[in-house]
């Protein structure tokens, strides 16, 4: 073999020369496609990678099993307090009932006292010691009378029914209360109908 011709062999063999990341490359694609059986390393990194995805399976499960525990918990909760919120709207004046059943049992002793007496004094003073534990009663429950004569009209507390005007009044004031106002604690149940003067113009 001649000294010319020995070069161009080593210059073949360069060129049949495949970098060793395409060479790698090439081998996975031919693995996958299934032309080539893979090494036993690569054998040992598919095992590796299916057991992952197992366990990556069976934590996914396990959270979707948790997620779902979760979610019937919270409807369990969510059904729960619409029940007790229920039961506690239709209780809430259980208390105030209880209260009043005293006054009712005195209305119907009075009742009967008026049926076996003829003494009008003695059964107005019965009533009136009924009217005041039946009062009380409520106001032990939050029940106010709204002020209303001598005092500034007040659209929130009082209804104008009637009006008059007057000299020597600086402002509308309540005259006359027609029926009485109540409040339960701070919220008006029943405005007082009143009459109001008014300054004359």
């Amino acid at each position: 073999m001649s000294k010319k011709s020995k070069p161009l062999e080593e210059e073949a063999e360069k060129t049949n020369e495949i970098p060793s990341d395409q060479e790698s490359q090439i081998r996975e694609e031919a693995v996958q496609e299934g032309e080539v059986v893979a090494p036993e390393d690569d054998k040992a990194k598919v095992a590796e990678l299916e057991a992952q995805i197992e366990s990556l399976k069976k934590a996914a499960d396990e959270a979707k099993d948790q997620v779902l525990r979760t979610h019937a918990d919270l409807d369990n909760t969510r059904k729960r307090l619409v029940r007790e919120k229920e039961e506690s709207v239709k209780y809430a004046s259980e208390r105030l009932v209880k209260d009043l059943i005293t006054s009712l049992d005195n209305l119907d002793y009075a009742i009967e006292a008026a049926q076996k007496t003829n003494d009008i004094q003695a059964l107005l003073e019965g009533v009136k010691l009924v009217r005041a534990q039946f009062y009380g009663t409520l106001e032990k429950n939050g029940l106010k009378t709204i002020e209303a004569v001598g005092h500034e009209f007040n659209p929130s507390e009082h209804e104008a029914v009637m009006m008059s005007e007057e000299d020597g009044v600086e402002s509308e004031v309540v005259t006359l209360e027609l029926s009485k106002g109540y409040m339960l604690y701070d919220r008006v149940l029943r405005p007082a109908k009143v009459k109001i003067a008014k300054p004359r113009v």
